[in-house]
């Protein structure tokens, strides 16, 4: 291991040892250079006490800041949000809108995310033998930036790294080889506090003016690495199925579509990916599932490439029925008292379909580099595709228990 990976990797100890005060020391900075912005000023009235801002600043949703970053957009001065110019927006992946969100980010932000960059690299040399003995080609699709009202370029994070003073300075070292609501405060937790085997959304502040802002991913505590909590990502939050008094958000799903998978693992099945869509077009409404199924095994080649000949039906009713049973109790209430809901619905699409969900969401403005399957589905567009690629469809056989 060369020195740069050595340095690398005692830098993360020496992080990770104190992540506590690591944290603290970051968000006292955060508050030391924007307490005079003029959204932190209408909550804490230039304080810049941590405890004051856990109390008093709400924990928010993209809704509540998006006028103050459109002001800016607009050509209102930065310091609404931040004491630092803001130099660039960034897009989102647009999965849980259906558009991309515009995330405002000031100079000092490429600085930072290529620190955390530095990092990948040597831990991947730990823990992946060989990996830097090879050559790597990087593929990066990168779209055409536009301009807000004011001229602050609008693109994509990696579109941002590509055409960076960062990037340019390491060109040498590239090898031709011929890249919900708002929540109460008081159920917050710090980064040390978060316990094994939980499930946590993820709430951050920023230096470019997002403060206790909800980004939407839910995270399973699944170790510690000296004190800082290593996470796996789980699911998108605030994604809603609902009917009638049902709310099902997208981790309440995960969790329900993975009991299935023992359903279809002694038919060789895998479910390759999936989304859903709360069809209202019928009274009463029922939630839809849109499975993509590939079999693998000692099946035929010609059984494998059709998805639905090789299982039997009823395991997919079962599978219906077993995301129901998973569902809370609101849900099956519905379902089996009021009535108000009809049985649950698979819809088994055909191999590649998502493949192409993907290149319609890309052509409605979304990025390739960080396309993620929305689990709920709302775009007309969207589900005219799913459905002409259709298969077969499977419901519940019975009342969920």
């Amino acid at each position: 291991m060369d020195g740069k990976n050595k340095v690398a990797l005692k830098e993360i100890e020496r992080l990770t040892a104190k992540a506590d005060e690591v944290q603290e020391n970051i968000l006292k900075e955060i508050l030391t250079q924007n307490s005079a912005t003029e959204y932190l000023i209408k909550y804490m009235k230039g304080s810049k006490n941590m405890l004051e801002f856990k109390q008093s600043v709400p924990v928010i949703t993209y809704k509540a800041i998006r006028p103050y970053i459109q002001r800016i957009a607009n050509g209102e001065d930065s310091s609404l949000i931040t004491s630092h110019p803001i130099t660039e927006m960034i897009m989102s992946t647009g999965t849980s809108e259906g558009k991309p969100k515009l995330m405002p980010s000031v100079e000092e932000d490429l600085d930072r995310n290529m620190f955390f960059v530095s990092l990948i690299t040597p831990i991947l040399n730990q823990y992946v033998l060989g990996v830097d003995k090879g050559k790597r080609m990087y593929f990066f699709f990168v779209k055409k930036e536009i301009s807000t009202p004011c001229g602050l370029p609008v693109r994509t994070a990696i579109s941002r790294l590509l055409k960076s003073i960062h990037f340019k300075r390491g060109w040498d070292n590239v090898d031709d080889v011929g890249e919900e609501d708002d929540v109460p405060n008081d159920k917050l937790v710090d980064l040390v506090q978060v316990r094994l085997g939980c499930y946590y959304e993820l709430v951050v502040a920023t230096f470019a003016g997002l403060y206790r802002y909800r980004v939407n991913g839910v995270l399973q505590v699944i170790g510690f690495h000296n004190r800082a909590p290593q996470v796996r990502y789980i699911c998108r939050r605030n994604v809603i199925l609902s009917i009638d008094d049902d709310k099902t958000n997208e981790e309440d799903l995960q969790k329900s579509i993975n009991v299935t998978k023992k359903l279809l693992e002694p038919c060789s099945a895998l479910l390759v990916d999936y989304t859903s869509y709360a069809d209202a077009s019928t009274m009463p409404g029922h939630y839809v599932l849109y499975w993509e199924i590939l079999f693998h095994g000692s099946l035929k080649v010609d059984d494998r490439l059709d998805n639905i000949a090789a299982i039997d039906d009823k395991v997919l009713q079962e599978c219906c029925i077993a995301v129901e049973e998973e569902l809370d109790y609101t849900y099956r209430i519905c379902r089996t008292h009021n009535k108000s809901i009809r049985p649950l619905e698979i819809r088994v699409v055909e191999p590649g379909t998502f493949q192409e969900l993907m290149d319609f969401f890309i052509d409605q403005g979304a990025s390739i580099n960080q396309h993620k399957t929305p689990r709920c589905i709302k775009s007309k567009g969207a589900l005219k595709l799913l459905n002409s690629h259709m298969k077969a469809s499977f419901f519940s056989p019975r009342e969920p228990k």
